[in-house]
C-alpha cells in the first residue's frame, strides 16, 4: 500500500472537507498519448509485475503506463496551501500577558509565511483518501453523475436545480442542453458546469483537445489529520 501526495486548489479542498468531491481527473503521465489522443485506443488496466498499468494501443504499438496516483487500496494525502497560525495570548488575573500554545503543540513549520501546496510537508496533511478505482477515459466522456462527483457546485433556487457556471455568467439549468466550441459540442447542465470548471483551471485548449485522463475515485478517511491506523512511510 503506497502513500501518495496529490495537490488540490483551495476551492477543491473545501469540496473535499464537505464530502462533495469523490473523484478527480488528471492528465499527468499521459503526455505521450495526448500528443495525438485520437490515435490511441485504451485496452484497459492490465497487471504487470504485480502493478496495474493502463495499456494503450496504436497501430501495433503497445504502451503500458502506471497511474501516478496509485491503484485501488493505495492512500492519497492531500497537499494544500498552508500557513502556521500564531500562538494565542492568555490574559491572567494579575494583568500580565503570556504567550501560550495548546498542550502537545508541536511546532514544525519553521516560519510564519504561507507555504504553497507543492511544498506542503506530509506531517501537515489533514485530508487522507483511499483509492477505490482507477481508469482512463477521454475527458468529454464524463457522465452527469461523475461531473457532480468532481465537486461542481449544485444550486437550488426557487425549486430549480442549477449548476454553477465558472465563467461567471448565467448558471446552467437542469434539463437544458448547452453548446460549446461554436456548436460542435452539446452538453447537459452538469457536464457544462464541469466543462467551465476544467477550462477555468487548465484553459480552453485543454478541454477542446479532449485528452485522455486518469479517473481516480476514492473514499475519504479523514479531513482532520492522519488516521491512527495508517502506518508511517
Amino acid at each position: 500500500m503506497k502513500q501518495i501526495p496529490i495537490l488540490f486548489n483551495t476551492m477543491m479542498v473545501y469540496k473535499l472537507c464537505a464530502n462533495d468531491k469523490d473523484q478527480t481527473r488528471r492528465t499527468t503521465g499521459l503526455e505521450v498519448v495526448n500528443q495525438l489522443p485520437d490515435r490511441w485506443v485504451s485496452l484497459g488496466m492490465k497487471p504487470d509485475n504485480g502493478i496495474l498499468k493502463q495499456v494503450f494501443h496504436d497501430f501495433g504499438k503497445y504502451l503500458p503506463i502506471e497511474c501516478p496516483f496509485g491503484q485501488p487500496g493505495d492512500i492519497l494525502w492531500v497537499r494544500e496551501t498552508l500557513q502556521q497560525v500564531t500562538a494565542g495570548i492568555l490574559e491572567y488575573q494579575d494583568g500580565s500577558l503570556v504567550k501560550a500554545v495548546p498542550e502537545g503543540y508541536c511546532y514544525q513549520a519553521g516560519q510564519r509565511c504561507k507555504v504553497p501546496s507543492i511544498h506542503m510537508p506530509k506531517w501537515a496533511a489533514r485530508i487522507w483518501l483511499q483509492v477505490l478505482d482507477v481508469r482512463v477515459e477521454r475527458l468529454h466522456q464524463i457522465s452527469d453523475q461523475d461531473a457532480i462527483g468532481e465537486g461542481i457546485t449544485v444550486l437550488n433556487r426557487f425549486g430549480l436545480t442549477l449548476y454553477q457556471n465558472y465563467d461567471g455568467v448565467r448558471d446552467f439549468l437542469e434539463g437544458n442542453k448547452y453548446t460549446f466550441d461554436f456548436g460542435k459540442e452539446i452538453h447537459s447542465a452538469a457536464k457544462a458546469s464541469f466543462c467551465t470548471l476544467w477550462m477555468d483551471v487548465y484553459g480552453r485548449d485543454s478541454w477542446v483537445t479532449n485528452p485522455w485522463v486518469w479517473v481516480v475515485k476514492w473514499q475519504p478517511l479523514s479531513v482532520t489529520g492522519k488516521p491512527v491506523n495508517i502506518p508511517e512511510q
